[in-house]
């Protein structure tokens, strides 16, 4: 309870210290779309929160995951192999890039599955709208947890154009521009484009003293709107995003630097990488400073071979670090070394950095047929993605690890809509989707050495081998839905739909190997590529019906009760993940989830207060989760047995005066794991598991425990105050956020299965604040920014070091941390043209 009472003071502070004295006015009216219609948020039987472009400009946030920070209930996080998207404390992980998410992503209705889309740029938005809890009739795709919309925004019916620039402290830099309008009576386009550059984002490369975690992105977006007839309307949109980012930092925190108990896993006969890496390069583990190492330009004979030196050590000593002979014979797991100028190799020498570019094309159509709407939207989406990343989180040639990724998917939806206004309104639909995805991974390892069965094994006399994997995927998703409501009375109204979902997935994935030999500098010398072994088909179907039926009462006029029950199914697939130790196929079942709801939507005050809350429990089984599996190396894609989510959530507008207005919102959640048993992670648990039970696989029972990401409650408060000064008008406003404590991943009994030092982020808070001046006729505006002005710099995830555990029980392995950039302060300028 004590937890509680920090944010609710804060809260009600804000409120008293901000409000003026003067006559308040009625909130204006938010439109939505998450029923596929266009309708009052305050009628949508659905937990809904609608974020304006307008606030999306002015907030500067660059994309989905900037804008999470300030919506209760929705956790985004950027990690090593991608981004990690919950609403309620669930969706799915990324460390197996053939997932779908848990959280259905759709932009202009076209369909975004992959993480890879959650990185594309924000601009020229509309709004966005995050739809909480299971969504089949309108979602369909894999919604188990949630929706989010992106609605881009259309041309208008007269010529206006807006150009905005932004330069931050953190040499953060943003231009957007939009310029549209008609072209004729019956046609208008409008064109809009947006550059970012993030060239400090706190972390700097422990070698050459880069920044890293910088980002460079560009996107452009042409949307035309051709109206022949009243009854008539097609829109045409195309768009182009490339996103580039270097690294994803993890920063040591602390390494166990006692040579006789830091005894390595990966660099076979090394002791830790971690520790060395500090050793040698004179990292403060004791300072979280933005330091951290990436790629291999440093040899590991080298820096090992130096320390003993420094230490008064010979080379070889058992209490040193440099490592002993291997023993004769044939290559034994654990006692090859490493084999010396690795660095000097091309593949284990390429720092960390993340591109993809996408495109998207549609056609959507709306047709009045008599009293009939007929709707169709035909789409195009595709990207390429290539990816460096660095396992090892050292500055050594240790590990690598290469992944790319082909995706394109044509989808067709139509759906045929009667009017609103009579006793009994529906409207059917079918959807139609093919999706096809090469994947590729390539994780090049330190030594030749391996388990004696595996699918391509190294070829005599090689020093060094890499495993891959490749998967070429076609999915192919089919489903018709429908939605209807009876109004029963004036007041009462049922609402009844639901969707019949197919999903057929067939892929073939093939294992594959590729040698590096002594004095090569690459994998892939004299023109020899990998060596691929016998192909082998996979196979995953999911067929469904998903019902959602809701109860709405009209209490008044400015009241409205609803109850709400829905499911949904998250399709089963394919895992792609390094292949070290294992030569098998890996698959995985449907996720399902089945949700109940009750809430209030109203309005008081004399339409000054809207508020809107929400109830809510849902029950998943098969639960989906990726997690990495330290005694295989692997990346783990398993059904979990069963979780659930469960409390209440709220948001609204208080329109306080005039001039003042105060946005809120907030959620106390519990996400759990109901039936879990996982393998252990985290190092400690494994030490102190295998000393108790000699011989057996550790495992933890998660039962019980909080899923990760997973506040048990959160508070946002946005004010907005407007007043003159001079003959210019003045908007003062803030976006501020409090959370409660979280586990950054999996935990047991408080410990994480990863980390249990840096898992654990305590309650937090962020403060975003903004002054803006413009001239009476608001051709321009001016602002200076503050973001994240307390500067906390909340952790955000945790590097797990690829270490094997010390016989010292109470020796804790290598981990690090990844925290937000902190404050920045920068200047923002508008300006408009036209309407």
């Amino acid at each position: 309870m004590k937890k509680l009472i920090q944010p609710l003071l804060a809260i009600g502070l804000a409120g008293v210290v901000a409000a003026p004295v003067a006559f308040a006015q009625q909130l204006e009216e938010i439109i939505v779309t998450a029923t596929k219609r266009e309708t009052s948020l305050q009628d949508v039987p659905i937990s809904v929160t609608a974020v304006m472009g307008e606030a999306i400009l002015q907030g500067g946030f660059s994309d989905i995951e900037d804008l999470s920070a300030f919506i209760p209930n929705l956790q985004i996080r950027d990690g090593f192999t991608g981004q990690a998207m919950r609403i309620r404390g669930v969706g799915s992980d990324p460390g197996n890039e053939a997932f779908e998410q848990g959280v259905a992503q759709f932009h202009d209705g076209v369909y975004y599955g992959r993480d890879t889309l959650n990185q594309n740029l924000f601009f020229d938005m509309q709004r966005v709208e995050v739809v909480r809890g299971p969504q089949p009739t309108f979602a369909g795709q894999s919604a188990t947890a949630g929706a989010i919309n992106y609605i881009s925004r259309k041309p208008g019916d007269q010529f206006e154009a807006n150009v905005t620039v932004q330069y931050g402290s953190d040499e953060e830099t943003s231009l957007e521009l939009a310029v549209g309008g008609p072209l004729s009576d019956t046609f208008a386009l409008r064109f809009s484009g947006r550059y970012y550059e993030l060239d400090d984002a706190g972390y700097t490369d422990l070698v050459t003293g880069a920044p890293t975690g910088t980002k460079e992105n560009t996107a452009s977006r042409l949307i035309g709107v051709w109206t022949p007839t009243d009854r008539l309307d097609i829109t045409f949109k195309a768009e182009h995003n490339d996103v580039f980012q270097i690294g994803t930092p993890n920063e040591h925190s602390r390494c166990e630097l006692r040579p006789q108990f830091a005894s390595a896993f990966i660099a076979f006969g090394f002791k830790d990488a971690c520790a060395m890496d500090s050793l040698a390069n004179g990292n403060n583990l004791n300072v979280l400073d933005g330091v951290y190492a990436s790629g291999g330009a440093n040899d590991l004979w080298d820096a090992a071979e130096a320390i003993d030196l420094a230490l008064g050590l010979a080379p070889g000593d058992p209490n040193g670090w440099t490592p002993l002979p291997a023993v004769p014979g044939p290559p034994v797991p654990g006692t090859s070394p490493v084999p010396r100028g690795l660095n000097d190799v091309r593949e284990y020498n390429i720092p960390q950095e993340r591109e993809h570019t996408s495109d998207v094309f549609l056609v959507d159509l709306n047709w009045q047929l008599g009293d009939y709407t007929l709707s169709s939207i035909t789409s195009y989406a595709a990207y390429d993605k290539h990816d460096w990343l660095d396992p090892d989180h050292t500055s050594f040639a240790i590990f690598s690890d290469e992944r790319s990724e082909d995706f394109n998917q044509t989808a067709q939806e139509l759906r045929l809509s009667s009017p609103l206004d009579q006793t009994f309104s529906w409207m059917v639909g079918a959807y139609y989707q093919q999706a096809d995805n090469d994947l590729s991974l390539d994780i090049f390892l330190p030594h030749a050495a391996g388990p004696p069965i595996r699918a391509v094994p190294p070829e005599p006399g090689a020093i060094a081998m890499s495993d891959g994997v490749d998967l070429t995927e076609e999915a192919t998703w089919t489903s018709v839905f429908f939605s209807s409501t009876w109004n029963l009375t004036e007041t009462v109204r049922l609402n009844l739909g639901g969707r019949y979902q197919d999903i057929q997935k067939d892929g073939v994935q093939t294992l594959s190997g590729a040698s590096l030999f002594a004095g090569e500098t690459s994998f892939y010398a004299n023109g020899r590529g990998r060596t691929f072994a016998t192909p082998v088909a996979v196979e995953s179907n999911t067929d469904e019906f998903l019902p959602e039926v809701s109860i709405q009462w009209d209490a008044n006029d400015n009241i409205m009760l609803y109850a709400r029950y829905a499911e949904a199914v998250l399709a089963g697939g394919f895992v792609i993940t390094p292949p070290i130790f294992q030569n098998q196929t890996q698959t995985y079942l449907p996720e399902f989830s089945e949700g109940f709801e009750v809430g209030l939507k109203g309005r008081f005050a004399d339409g000054t207060v809207e508020l809107n809350v929400t109830l809510y429990d849902v029950d998943f089984t098969d639960f989906q989760t990726s997690s990495f599996d330290r005694q295989t190396s692997a990346f783990v894609t398993t059904n979990a047995g069963a979780a659930h989510t469960s409390g209440i959530e709220f948001d609204g507008r208080w329109a306080v005066s005039e001039n003042f207005t105060l946005g809120f919102g907030g959620a106390i959640n519990e996400a759990e794991y109901d039936v879990f048993l996982d393998g252990c992670s985290n190092t400690l648990l494994i030490k102190q598991f295998e000393l108790a039970n000699p011989g057996e696989d550790c495992f933890v029972d998660l039962a019980g425990q909080s899923l990760p990401n997973s506040p048990e409650w959160e508070f946002v408060l946005s004010p907005t105050y407007d007043f003159n000064i001079g003959d210019y008008g003045a908007v003062i406003s803030a976006n501020m956020v409090f959370r409660d404590d979280i586990h950054l991943n999996d935990s047991f009994d408080g410990v994480s299965s990863y980390d249990p030092l840096n898992s654990l982020v305590g309650s937090s808070h962020r403060i975003d604040l903004r002054l803006a001046i413009s001239p009476p006729d608001g051709s321009w505006e001016v602002a200076l920014y503050g973001r994240d002005v307390t500067d906390e710099r909340v952790q955000t995830g945790g590097a797990f070091d690829l270490v094997q555990r010390s016989t010292d029980p109470n020796v804790y392995d290598g981990g690090g941390v990844q925290r937000e950039r902190g404050a920045r302060w920068g200047l923002q300028g508008s300006y408009f043209f036209g309407n």
